[in-house]
């Protein structure tokens, strides 16, 4: 079902035999010797019993260990599967093809496809990045998330999802903008993510604007938790979350969060960037069809 959110054993040692000959002659001490070498050798034949009861049971709980961490995951792989199918039927499969007008290639579909833990909880989210030409204005772009949750799929990143955080505004009027995850006609939208401080981040932007948006998933809801821009001819300032920094600042504090930085455009003028970026649908359906193996 889909769902929509607005939201080890312990090991047995073996047990000493103690070889002392108390016979008065060598008859009994002879059979005192044997006596003690029956009782050894029963020992090591229980030793050996318990040992292989071990061995099976640690056995038994790896299996039961192994079926439990696969039984999520496949329920979560078949979930995607469905969502990522879906999306297919509505906005077809992934392709590119060369643009004559923009002078390069651009993609259709759904051209992005990943396997991403953002909240570090073990459990893949997956991300997809959407070129929908089939608009009464136009075309757009757009990028969804999904998460498994209590035993469903439940989308908690879309355009209608972030509605609150405003639409595409006009530049930056009031220091910094956010465009909600959409963009139309000549925007190129920046689809990505990065790492920073052992943490998945979820990155957007628009190459017109030169600006940048990470998101951090956490509780189950995506949060803008960084903004940073470059001058443009409309604004000659570079700024970190509306404030204006000098140059140095700005690389200084944007380094870090560049080091892990993926990153896709449903447009290039370079073929193997496109070739690269719908090569991550076939990928991601490879890992999700093959289970959690």
């Amino acid at each position: 079902m889909i769902c929509m959110a607005s939201a080890l054993l312990t090991s047995c040692a073996a047990i000493p035999v103690s070889g002392y000959l108390t016979a008065s002659d060598d008859t009994d001490a002879a059979v005192t010797v044997v006596t003690a070498e029956t009782q050894t050798d029963s020992v090591e034949t229980d030793t050996n019993s318990t040992d292989s009861n071990n061995t099976q049971m640690e056995s038994v709980q790896e299996e039961a260990q192994t079926e439990a961490e696969t039984e999520p995951n496949s329920a979560m792989y078949a979930a995607y599967v469905q969502i990522l199918e879906d999306y297919e039927l509505e906005y077809g499969e992934g392709a590119y093809v060369h643009d004559i007008y923009q002078g390069g290639y651009r993609l259709s579909g759904v051209y992005l496809a990943q396997l991403l833990d953002f909240d570090g909880d073990g459990q893949e989210e997956l991300l997809l990045a959407i070129h929908n030409e089939d608009t009464s204005y136009g075309q757009e772009v757009f990028a969804v998330v999904w998460a498994y949750i209590d035993g469903e799929a439940t989308l908690v990143y879309s355009p209608e999802i972030q509605t609150e955080e405003g639409y595409w505004n006009d530049w930056r009027e009031s220091g910094y903008i956010y465009t909600n995850v959409i963009c139309t006609n000549s925007n190129n939208l920046f689809v990505g993510y990065t790492t920073y401080d052992g943490k998945i981040y979820m990155v957007q932007g628009l190459y017109e604007d030169s600006s940048y948006y990470y998101f951090e998933f956490m509780n189950g809801t995506f949060q803008r938790v960084r903004t940073v821009s470059e001058p443009t001819y409309k604004d000659d300032a570079y700024r970190i979350d509306g404030d204006a920094v000098s140059a140095a600042e700005w690389v200084e504090q944007q380094d870090p969060w560049k080091m892990g930085m993926e990153y896709y455009n449903y447009q290039s003028t370079v073929l193997g960037n496109v070739v690269k970026t719908v090569g991550t649908v076939e990928e991601t359906k490879a890992v999700l069809n093959g289970g959690a193996g």
